[in-house]
């Protein structure tokens, strides 16, 4: 019987978590409707823009890019508000992780990219990646976005 009720939480918590997960999903994008509308940048509103979303896979951590006006949308920190700054607040960037050998091979953890700003109250953000692949293939995505 406990077996049970445990297992029946585990279940609620996991469809808990998927439902907040959409509706944070949801939120994300209406705000970048709303950056669209306010200010005429073009930042990807659905899951088919996700090339020019930098994200954890939670959206707590991003950065949106949109190349047609040479702006980002920076998502971070506790307070988790949108901030829209220009491509040239981004000085540089760099990709970072710790190795960790185990079983004979090595894993990557707390893969992230620190990058440099022009914000002197803010001179390092830091965003998660969700993996060392997934920084591989936004580091080349930077590179064409930012030079």
């Amino acid at each position: 019987m406990i077996g049970i009720v445990i297992v029946s939480a585990v279940i609620a918590a996991l469809i808990w978590n998927h439902r907040q997960g959409k509706l944070n999903k949801r939120l994300f994008f209406a705000e970048l409707r709303r950056l669209n509308h306010d200010y005429g940048t073009r930042f990807p509103t659905d899951e088919g823009g996700m090339d020019l979303i930098l994200s954890n896979g939670s959206f707590s951590e991003t950065i949106v890019f949109d190349p047609s006006t040479k702006r980002l949308c920076l998502i971070a920190g506790t307070r988790r508000h949108a901030e829209l700054l220009d491509f040239s607040y981004i000085r540089r960037w760099q990709l970072k992780w710790t190795e960790k050998s185990q079983n004979g091979g090595l894993s990557y953890q707390n893969v992230h990219f620190d990058f440099s700003t022009n914000d002197i109250r803010r001179p390092l953000l830091r965003i998660s990646a969700r993996d060392k692949t997934h920084g591989d293939i936004w580091n080349s995505r930077l590179a064409v976005l930012l030079t």
